[in-house]
């Protein structure tokens, strides 16, 4: 079955755009299981760019127990005073991999969320699974994960030479969990990146960030006929809006 989540807000705006999807689906796992404490897990915080604010999003509703698990002690740290400015008491994050969580956590989240980290791994079948052991029986999984777009495969194209595999989007993640036996429903948020200045001046310094936040890549340092390639791909892919280029941009959250 799949959800549609009528979204749709300009790129300055994609944290909120997520933590709005999020928080919307946790507080409805929140009512459905009647749930007077929502004990939270995220995989790969980072540096807390969208927990921080999702949870104190939800501590307007419901008190939170939050667990982040991530291994770079740097973006933690950050997490951590992004946490302690948003006057968030009741955290944990922890450097670690996810899958290394002992068993005194098994059966105890109500919900784990794994915000676009799929890309980084060859194999994302551990941290399903290991997910899967970590919730509670009426526990759910909450994945955001890039949408199999045009201009999101590009980020593959891009990726594929540095770490010699595909990263995980949201079909081969839906396979996955097709494959494991667990059921999910899917929904759509559907952004719109302001490309006007790019499209203006695309060797503009704000163009060649864009690229980079596009194609998680140094795009300055990429072959020239590959750019090339990547720019036409960006282009046809452009919607005339009045004064402005927009580029369509679609990400999944997978629930299971």
């Amino acid at each position: 079955m799949d959800v549609h989540l009528n979204f749709r807000r300009h790129i300055t705006d994609q944290g909120h755009l997520m933590e709005r999807a999020l928080v919307e689906m946790i507080l409805l796992e929140v009512r459905c299981c009647d749930l007077k404490r929502l004990r939270l897990a995220s995989i790969g915080p980072g540096t807390g760019i969208l927990d921080a604010p999702l949870v104190a999003l939800l501590q307007e509703h419901v008190e939170v127990e939050y667990l982040g698990v991530d291994p770079n002690k740097f973006e933690l740290d950050m997490a951590r005073r992004r946490f302690s400015a948003a006057g968030i008491e009741n955290y944990e994050l922890r450097e670690g991999i996810f899958e290394d969580l002992g068993p005194e956590y098994a059966g105890t989240f109500d919900v784990i969320i794994a915000v676009h980290v799929t890309y980084y791994s060859s194999d994302v079948r551990p941290m399903i699974s290991k997910a899967m052991e970590m919730l509670a029986p009426e526990g759910k999984l909450m994945t955001m994960v890039s949408s199999n777009t045009p201009q999101n495969e590009l980020f593959k194209d891009t990726t594929r030479p540095e770490r010699g595999f595909d990263p995980v989007m949201s079909a081969e993640y839906r396979q996955l969990l097709s494959e494991l036996g667990q059921e999910y429903t899917v929904g759509t948020l559907k952004a719109e990146i302001d490309l006007t200045a790019y499209q203006e001046n695309p060797e503009s310094e704000g163009s060649y960030r864009f690229l980079d936040f596009f194609l998680h890549a140094d795009s300055r340092s990429l072959p020239e006929d590959r750019l090339r390639r990547y720019r036409r791909v960006i282009e046809n892919q452009m919607i005339r809006d009045g004064a402005r280029a927009i580029l369509p941009h679609h990400v999944d959250l997978v629930i299971s």
